[in-house]
């Protein structure tokens, strides 16, 4: 973040601008080594000690570069713990990269990372954002799909580890590495491929690329839900 001139502009703006900040923490490519200086957003969650402050327009209209994932307050994301909201936690926990923070946040990261994630899951939300994502993915096109079936799966793979496994595990080669007696070799390599693909910013997501990701996607869902319903009702 030293070397990135548009962030440096981007906190002491917000340091500016909200007095009630409690930190500002970027997610997404950047902490996943995919990063684009040139074509990238940086995805952003802004986070404030307890009311959210007036601003939000502002900064899409002054950082057209910033994508904000969550603009609230340290008690909204404390509520968030369920399966259906993994990404979140996990941007939080372990994959986000803390640009500005508070002790307010220090206090609450601590005990946010302690929280059993899947005891608080509304298996019906679940359901739904499992459905939302598939629903969403058949609608994009070029690299939006690409990105987001990667994005999809990656984050499926690592709940399906942590429901099996309790190990917090956001790595994809990793994560794939754990599940590899799951997928047959024929979709290991379209994964790795979809990885490459991702980091190397390709447009040519075919529809047998969208139609292979939908199908790798509902073998993840029967299997996730299966395995949480076996071990956690």
């Amino acid at each position: 973040m030293n070397k990135d001139p548009y962030l440096k502009k981007f906190i002491l703006y917000c340091r500016k601008k909200f007095d009630n900040l409690a930190a500002v923490v970027i997610c997404g490519s950047y902490g996943l080594d995919y990063f684009n200086k040139k074509e990238s957003d940086y995805d952003i969650i802004i986070i404030f000690k307890d009311k959210v402050q007036k601003g939000k327009s502002s900064i899409k209209k002054i950082f057209k570069r910033i994508d904000l994932h969550y603009f609230c307050t340290l008690n909204y994301l404390s509520k968030r713990g369920g399966a259906e909201h993994w990404a979140s936690y996990m941007a939080l926990t372990k994959t986000g990269k803390i640009l500005y923070k508070t002790e307010e946040y220090d206090k609450f990261l601590e005990k946010f990372r302690k929280k059993g994630p899947l005891e608080k899951t509304n298996i019906s939300a679940l359901k739904k954002k499992m459905r939302y994502e598939k629903n969403v993915l058949n609608r994009l096109r070029k690299f939006k799909a690409l990105k987001w079936a990667f994005l999809s799966i990656r984050k499926r793979l690592s709940l399906l580890n942590y429901t099996k496994n309790r190990k917090k595990i956001w790595e994809f080669k990793k994560v794939l590495l754990k599940n590899r007696n799951f997928f047959t070799k024929k979709e290991l390599d379209f994964l790795k491929e979809l990885e490459r693909k991702v980091k190397t910013r390709k447009s040519n997501f075919r529809d047998y690329d969208k139609k292979t990701s939908l199908e790798i996607l509902s073998k993840i869902d029967k299997e996730l839900l299966s395995t949480y319903k076996t071990k956690y009702l």
